[in-house]
């Protein structure tokens, strides 16, 4: 869930598709946790009844402010006026054309982030959107990567509770790296070192941000909230007492060596014996590939074939 592992995911989409320059049409401020911010990003035009995509990527430093240009499945979408995009960057981070990086990045807002922020920030930018042209009938597509798998769930759960009539524009989600067990348990994965280990505990007890970014790039106030926040297990099978409508397709590497293939197999299987059994699941398919977290030509190729036949139907 590194921001070197997303930019990989990246260049995967880049040597898979063609590509034309774009830039953002439109950027805002959404509100997150506790007086934080995001910016929100809006890519293409936005004519009345062209459907929205809400892409959402892992953790890491990056901006999203250029998304289309280093993306060419969506800057494809774009271009051939199929949707607009919806991105958001976390708070503290913003896009910048004069630097370097192409955003600038303040630390001491950045060091203060939580998922809760992105979850609320994505819930905000979702329902505002209208304000910047989208229709407020337009379809919505998500496609989350890794992190970003985990926001998606939570914010389809908290629409599936609180608004009907919102959540029933959600129509189809696209997985790639879906988490699934708890993030104490996918850090014990990930760092295989003792001595790292004893690290990172020791960073975490001193609450010392500057060590602890060295691990995904994430500091203490995002760690203490996301290990006592329940795994995307629970909030997986919490969805699936719903019996929602929109579809979900899953695209996962069997030798993940960040979120864990194994867990992701089972909840499929569990998925679809309920189904078997006419008891609540989710409208779920899930595919598999001989590789990392990071996935492969197939995977995206399958990604983007799916996701263009669901916004053309």
């Amino acid at each position: 869930m590194s921001q070197i592992r997303f930019y990989i995911f990246c260049i995967i989409f880049l040597s898979s598709f063609a590509t034309n320059a774009a830039t953002y049409r439109t950027a805002w401020q959404v509100s997150g946790d506790k007086g934080k911010s995001c910016t929100a990003y809006l890519h293409g035009s936005a004519p009345m009844g062209r459907p929205l995509v809400l892409m959402l990527a892992g953790t890491g430093i990056y901006t999203t402010g250029d998304m289309v240009q280093n993306n060419p499945l969506v800057e494809t979408l774009i271009s051939e006026k199929m949707a607009t995009l919806l991105t958001l960057d976390k708070p503290g981070i913003s896009y910048s054309q004069a630097s370097k990086s192409h955003f600038v990045i303040r630390d001491e807002i950045y060091n203060q982030y939580t998922q809760r922020d992105m979850i609320f920030c994505t819930l905000n930018a979702l329902r505002e959107a209208s304000r910047h042209g989208i229709s407020p009938m337009a379809k919505i597509y998500i496609l989350g990567f890794s992190e970003g798998t985990q926001i998606a769930a939570r914010v389809y759960d908290f629409l599936l509770r609180s608004d009907a009539a919102f959540v029933a524009k959600i129509k189809a989600m696209f997985w790639g790296g879906l988490v699934i067990d708890p993030w104490a348990q996918i850090i014990r994965m990930q760092i295989q070192s003792p001595e790292e280990r004893a690290k990172f505990k020791k960073a975490y007890a001193t609450k010392d941000d500057a060590t602890l970014r060295t691990f995904g790039d994430l500091a203490y106030a995002y760690w203490a909230d996301i290990f006592s926040t329940e795994s995307n297990l629970e909030t997986l099978h919490r969805l699936t007492l719903y019996s929602p409508d929109a579809l979900i397709r899953v695209y996962h590497g069997l030798i993940d060596q960040n979120t864990s293939s194994k867990p992701v197999i089972a909840f499929d299987k569990w998925n679809q014996n309920r189904y078997r059994n006419a008891l609540p699941a989710l409208k779920a398919r899930f595919h598999y590939y001989q590789a990392g977290h990071e996935l492969n030509r197939e995977a995206v190729t399958d990604i983007a074939n799916e996701l263009s036949k669901a916004i053309a139907d």
